[in-house]
């Protein structure tokens, strides 16, 4: 049933599109069936036709183009990814995308915000590939504002620890982290900056911000098959969610919220961490 619904949407949104745009392209055709038809084909009144029919084909191409660009727009709102892998290559598309259009961000900055557990799956994008990001962008600047799940919270739980370790990999993640940051070079410094911050709770949702634009979002869920409850997070299914419809701004809305609300007034600095 929710796959006979994603095939359908395209269509829905086609036929949304063409009622929003139904007069103008219906004025438009009007306007083109004064043409009359000769043996040799379409022929217009006059030279002042022509020049009509020429703007009037012009105008439909643009109205048909950016019908087409909201289509794509739209359908693309919501993309799944079956996993971490899959959504952190788009995040770096996406801020690539956002370093070379001048239109978007003339400033050459990116604020990426990083809501997860302990930063098993993610970690190794920040560290590996935003300095690969700052090397091909020589003008660019990205700050990162990090929370994860205290390390001592996630040992209270007593999670099923066979696959992972959810408490010793945020306690290493924290040393990771630190390490970095007092290793970055100097001349670095002024161009990438990490803020990051341990809170207490397991959140329902995980996932990347890119300049409250472009949301990566995961699912945190939970398997009882073993004594223990197991956490699974970064295997679990990805969306990513832009402004371009009105579920996508409230997820993007939420989610800068949650974030908000933890890195401002409900977790601590992982340099106050012994």
């Amino acid at each position: 049933m929710i796959n006979n619904i994603h095939i359908a949407a395209p269509y829905f949104v086609a036929l949304i599109l063409g009622i929003i745009y139904r007069k103008p392209v219906s004025d438009l055709i009007t306007r083109l069936v004064k043409a009359k038809v000769s043996s040799s084909g379409v022929e217009v009144e006059t030279h002042k036709q022509l020049g009509k029919l020429t703007h009037q084909s012009q105008e439909m191409t643009f109205i048909l183009k950016e019908i087409n660009n909201n289509i794509e727009k739209i359908a693309h709102n919501e993309k799944p990814y079956t996993d971490y892998l899959e959504a952190l290559q788009d995040t770096e598309r996406r801020i690539r995308e956002c370093f070379e259009n001048d239109e978007f961000n003339s400033k050459n900055y990116v604020e990426i915000k990083i809501l997860a557990v302990s930063m098993t799956f993610s970690w190794n994008f920040v560290a590996g590939k935003v300095p690969k990001l700052l090397k091909d962008y020589a003008n660019a600047h990205i700050n990162t504002e990090i929370l994860l799940v205290d390390s001592d919270y996630l040992e209270s739980l007593q999670l099923e620890t066979y696959d992972i370790n959810w408490a010793a990999e945020s306690r290493q993640r924290v040393m990771q982290i630190k390490n970095f940051i007092n290793r970055l070079p100097d001349d670095w410094r002024d161009r990438f900056s990490i803020s990051a911050r341990v809170y207490k709770n397991v959140p329902h949702w995980h996932g990347f911000l890119v300049n409250s634009e472009h949301l990566f979002l995961g699912r945190t869920d939970w398997d009882f098959s073993t004594n223990k409850p197991k956490l699974s997070v970064g295997q679990n299914k990805y969306r990513y969610f832009n402004h371009s419809a009105v579920a996508g701004s409230e997820r993007i809305d939420l989610f800068s919220d949650w974030h908000k609300y933890y890195f401002e007034f409900a977790s601590k600095s992982i340099h106050d961490i012994n």
